[in-house]
């Protein structure tokens, strides 16, 4: 069913006149309409636009002749002295709707707007129209002019041609004759391919584009007395394609896979399938053997046979050979049974099965024994008075280390020995008792994650590890009378031990010495850089912990003071902090002696001298810091809680801004300590900017008048390390300097 938009074009096609037919054509270049539609729309259009062409040029020729006869009339007239119509002129016409608006508005030919028409004019008039309606008409009859836009034409003998040679189609498909007839015979197809079935006095006309012809046949066959393909192929019905074009080879082609026949040195044929197999098919079932007879030996031949389902080969007349040329056959992993001898030389195989038990290659280079049903023993077992050996070579045994030979020896003892310094030549490494004694050569490294050692079976006896020295022996043991493990000198229990653990099941207790040797007993600490000791120094029976490895040198806690008192001494007088620390969770402390300064204070971390807050002197006076010292690395903002802080700085261009001295009230202090290098830290002090504090007070010939946020500078050329100022607020107008040194500025 024609679209509403093929419609519309259709209409104005059928309306067009020669002023408008070219745009119309325009337009439906421009359309959405589909393709073949638009195609034939504009063969119509142009056969339009042709028609009216036609009529205007036929139109004009006539109009142009009575035109030439008007100027004829119109001498005529003015030699009788008859007035003349002003304007009076022949002009062709487009369409007849044109021709009856001239008319309408009086300015056709004899038209006098000043007097009533003329019955000559009106005469000559019809003769014009008449003229030009059936003029065009036998000009159209008569015509050998162009069509379709000036693509086709029929000359003056009937002919219908093309304008250019193989440049136009007639029909489309979708705009097509439904048949063309040709001498007699009216054809509504010409078949898929070629030019069939066209012929002439019995030949065939060879299509030319494809080279090939096409026969078509209901019924018999095609004969020929011989065939020649030359370089083409034969094709089949299907598709299937014999092929001669390469000497000495036949090549049969079917769903892309080739079968070729070719001949080999003139002799021999080589059957070749280029994707897949060849396969022989023998459909007789009481004739179906397959028979190989080379050098047409009928006697001696492969014969191929079925038999219940099982394919069959005998080696007929003779006995039969498989050989390969490069030494291996394989039976992929089929099993190979045979009521005979299998004889072989060396065998390849992945399974035997030796009575009901499996040797078996579970995976690539493993060899697995595996019992039927029963335990699995793999036994080798030695002659009358011999030796049983089992030999495991490694690295093809060609190298020494490259053995290990286990043997059971005649006595009873298990030895395992190793090739390690002369190929083949054993030494044994690991002996095991027939008793269960065992001996190495070498070390025993006991690995993984919880690896243990078990000396004794829970007897009532004394157990222990011997250490058998050059000069010295050492012992490890359990002595069963005490319950103790203890480590001393020699090899016997319970004699000369040197430490002793006990205590039993509820308490231990750690002993180091005999109490009844007068000596030095120490545990050395073996540090990387530094070592230390904690002993029991015999000549004044006193316990001291110290550097280094040696009694009584050293020493930095000692405890002694008799059978009647303890005293414990920390320090050995030497010139060096003396610290007591208290490893906290979240925070440290210590009790310490700062030697730079011969304090003893108690403060935060671990450090004397850094964050104290209780002091004591030389002159035992007792300084109580209400706050710490802190070291600062930022800006701080102080608050009421800071009140009494010591705020140290070593970073430069840092900032303290100071608490409202009305919100902490009179008699806040702060102490502020540049820590920096020399000349290498701005330290500053400002009141807080959004009150009216200021700072008062002299410091260093710098005077502080009090001005509004004025800052208090320790200015960083001529800073000094340790410069400091306190400052001490007064609950109204601000902070009052009350000590200090250093280089200040100020306003």
């Amino acid at each position: 069913m024609a679209t509403k938009l093929e419609n519309s074009f259709l209409k104005k096609i059928e309306k067009a006149g020669l002023d408008n037919i070219e745009q119309v054509i325009i337009d439906l270049q421009n359309s959405k309409l589909k393709d073949d539609i638009k195609e034939g729309l504009l063969i119509e259009a142009d056969a339009v636009k042709n028609e009216l062409e036609i009529k205007y040029n036929k139109s004009k020729e006539i109009v142009d002749a009575n035109e030439k006869e008007a100027e004829e009339d119109m001498k005529l007239q003015k030699k009788e002295d008859k007035p003349i119509s002003a304007g009076r002129k022949a002009v062709p016409y487009d369409s007849i709707d044109q021709l009856k608006k001239w008319e309408k508005d009086r300015v056709l030919i004899g038209n006098r707007p000043e007097t009533k028409t003329s019955g000559i004019a009106i005469i000559k008039a019809a003769i014009v129209m008449l003229a030009l309606i059936f003029g065009a008409s036998n000009a159209m009859a008569a015509d050998e002019a162009v069509l379709g836009n000036k693509r086709w034409k029929v000359d003056n003998s009937g002919d219908f041609l093309p304008v250019a040679t193989n440049s136009y189609t007639i029909g489309s498909s979708t705009f097509y004759p439904s048949e063309i007839c040709l001498g007699g015979s009216c054809k509504a197809s010409w078949g898929s391919a070629g030019v069939s079935p066209f012929s002439d006095n019995g030949t065939i006309i060879t299509d030319t584009s494809t080279g090939k012809f096409d026969f078509t046949l209901a019924t018999g066959v095609i004969s020929a007395t011989g065939l020649t393909a030359g370089t083409a192929d034969i094709v089949l019905e299907n598709a299937q394609i014999i092929d001669g074009g390469t000497n000495n080879i036949i090549k049969f082609t079917e769903n892309s896979d080739t079968l070729s026949f070719s001949a080999v040195s003139g002799d021999d044929w080589v059957i070749d399938s280029t994707d897949g197999g060849v396969m022989f098919t023998l459909t007789d079932a009481t004739d179906g053997s397959i028979d190989f007879q080379p050098n047409n030996d009928a006697d001696d031949y492969i014969q191929i046979t079925t038999t219940t389902n099982q394919p069959l080969i005998n080696f007929v007349g003779c006995d039969g050979s498989i050989t390969a040329a490069s030494g291996a056959i394989a039976f992929g992993d089929e099993n190979l049974s045979t009521t005979g001898t299998l004889g072989a030389g060396a065998t390849t195989a992945t399974s035997f099965i030796v009575g009901d038990d499996t040797v078996d290659v579970v995976v690539d280079d493993v060899l697995q024994f595996a019992s039927n049903d029963e335990i699995s023993t793999i036994q080798a077992l030695g002659f009358e008075a011999k030796e049983a050996r089992l030999l495991l070579s490694a690295d093809e045994a060609d190298d020494a280390t490259d053995q290990w030979e286990f043997t059971a020896e005649t006595g009873g003892s298990l030895t395992i020995a190793n090739d390690s310094t002369t190929s083949d030549v054993f030494v044994t490494k690991f002996t095991v008792s027939a008793g269960g004694a065992v001996a190495t050569t070498g070390d025993i490294v006991m690995g993984g994650t919880t690896p243990a050692i078990t000396i004794g079976d829970a007897g009532a006896e004394d157990t222990q590890v011997n250490f058998d020295g050059a000069a010295q022996d050492f012992h490890i043991a359990l002595q069963d009378a005490t319950d103790e493990l203890e480590i001393g000198y020699g090899t016997t229990a319970g004699t000369d031990p040197r430490l002793t653990i006990g205590g039993g099941t509820t308490a231990t207790t750690i002993t180091i010495g005999d109490a009844v040797t007068a000596e030095d007993t120490m545990i050395i600490y073996d540090g990387n850089a530094v070592d230390f000791h904690i002993a029991l120094d015999d000549s004044d029976d006193s316990l001291e912990i110290g550097l280094g490895g040696t009694v009584e040198t050293d020493e930095r806690i000692t405890i002694d003071g008799g059978a009647d008192a303890t005293l414990i001494t920390l320090g050995d007088a030497a010139a060096f902090d003396t610290i007591l620390a208290f490893d906290g969770a979240a925070q440290d402390f210590h009790i310490g002696i700062d030697d730079g300064v011969d304090d003893l204070m108690i403060g935060l971390g671990v450090t004397p001298g850094t964050t104290p807050a209780i002091i004591i002197d030389e002159d035992q006076e007792t300084n109580i810091l209400k706050k710490s010292h802190t070291l600062y690395t930022d800006n701080k903002t102080l608050v009421a809680a800071d009140c009494g802080s010591v705020c140290m700085i070593a970073t430069d261009g840092k900032t303290f801004t100071l608490p409202d001295t009305t919100a902490v009230g009179g008699g806040c202090e702060f102490t502020f300590i540049n820590t920096g290098a020399d000349d290498a830290v701005l330290l500053t002090v400002t009141p807080d900017d959004t009150t009216a504090d200021g700072i008062y007070g002299t410091i260093a010939a710098v005077r502080m008048t009090g001005t509004d946020d004025g800052d208090l500078t320790n200015t960083k050329v001529g800073a000094n390390k340790g410069d400091w100022t306190t400052i001490v607020s007064d609950g109204v107008t601000g902070w009052f300097i009350t000590g200090g040194d250093g280089v200040w500025a100020g306003a």
